[in-house]
C-alpha cells in the first residue's frame, strides 16, 4: 500500500491523501494510461492521463505549478491535463509513501520564502510570509520570469530558508 496525494484538475477543489495498491489504481483515479513525471528535488513523481489533452481534460495548473518548480525548463512549456497522483519517488522508480514534508506543504498552512539564485550571486530571499505552498510557488515562478537572469528558484519552510541564507555568508 502507498499512500499519495490526489491533486485534482479543479484548483478549488481539496487535495486529498489516498492509499494505493499499486498502478491500477492510479489508472482508476486519473485515466487509463498515465503519464509519469518524476520531480527530483520534491522525491516524488506525478501521474496524470497520458492523453489528458486528448480527452480535452482540464489543465491541472496546481500540478503544472509543481513540475515548473522543479523544472524551470519547462515553465510555461509543457503542462499536465486531469486529476493527478502524487507518490513518494527517490529516482529508483520504486514508489513509496509521498515524503511526509510534501504531504504537509501541500495539505497543511504554512510559513514558506521563495529563494532565487540569480547567476554569479548567492542564494537570495526574494518573497516571505506565504501561508500556502503553492501560493509560494507561484510567486517563485512569476519572480523567474521577471528576471531573465535567474537559474534557480525555490520554495522553502522560512526557518530552512534563513538557515540556508545564513549558512551562504560564512
Amino acid at each position: 500500500m502507498i499512500t499519495g496525494l490526489l491533486i485534482p484538475a479543479n484548483a478549488a477543489a481539496p487535495i486529498q491523501e489516498l492509499t494505493f495498491t499499486g498502478a491500477d489504481d492510479y489508472r482508476t483515479v486519473i485515466g487509463d494510461w498515465t503519464n509519469d513525471v518524476w520531480l527530483k528535488r520534491l522525491g516524488v513523481t506525478i501521474h496524470v492521463d497520458l492523453n489528458g489533452i486528448a480527452k480535452r481534460l482540464p489543465l491541472n495548473i496546481r500540478a503544472s505549478r509543481l513540475m515548473w518548480s522543479d523544472r524551470p525548463d519547462l515553465i510555461d512549456t509543457v503542462k499536465l491535463y486531469g486529476d493527478a497522483v502524487l507518490v513518494g519517488d527517490d529516482g529508483s522508480r520504486d514508489e513509496t509513501d509521498v515524503p511526509e514534508t510534501v504531504r504537509r506543504a501541500l495539505t497543511e498552512l504554512g510559513d514558506y520564502a521563495v529563494l532565487l539564485k540569480v547567476a554569479g550571486r548567492p542564494w537570495e530571499c526574494r518573497s516571505d510570509g506565504h501561508e500556502e505552498y503553492l501560493d509560494a510557488v507561484t510567486t517563485g515562478l512569476v519572480l523567474m520570469q521577471c528576471w531573465p537572469s535567474a537559474e534557480d528558484m525555490r520554495v522553502l519552510p522560512a526557518r530552512k530558508a534563513r538557515q540556508l541564507l545564513s549558512s551562504q555568508r560564512t
